[in-house]
């Protein structure tokens, strides 16, 4: 078996999340929905997809990183960036982002 990046991924987000558990997920809840990657279902689940974030290639980067903007919101997480950036600017920057310990 040849161990992809795009494999390594996936295997890192779903490590502690049950192949049943995984498929009982609604596909609104992975930051790419149609192809269900990165499930953004808790806290431990978006820094995951917010550290595997570089193996995101093209239109799946852009996608990503509005889910995970959304699901940042949803949970009230703190964060270390502007939350008002634009998508843009959030694809380019959400490599650097650091999560401060809630208060």
């Amino acid at each position: 078996m040849i161990l992809t990046q795009d494999f390594l991924a996936e295997k890192a987000q779903s490590d502690d999340l049950s192949a049943k558990d995984r498929k009982k997920l609604d596909t609104s809840q992975f930051g790419l929905p149609e192809k269900r990657k990165y499930p953004l279902n808790d806290e431990e689940h978006v820094r995951k997809a917010i550290q595997m974030f570089s193996y995101a290639k093209g239109k799946d980067k852009v996608i990503l990183a509005k889910n995970i903007k959304r699901a940042i919101k949803k949970f009230g997480m703190t964060t270390k960036f502007d939350p008002q950036l634009k998508e843009e600017s959030l694809t380019e920057s959400l490599d650097y982002l650091l999560f401060e310990e809630k208060k």
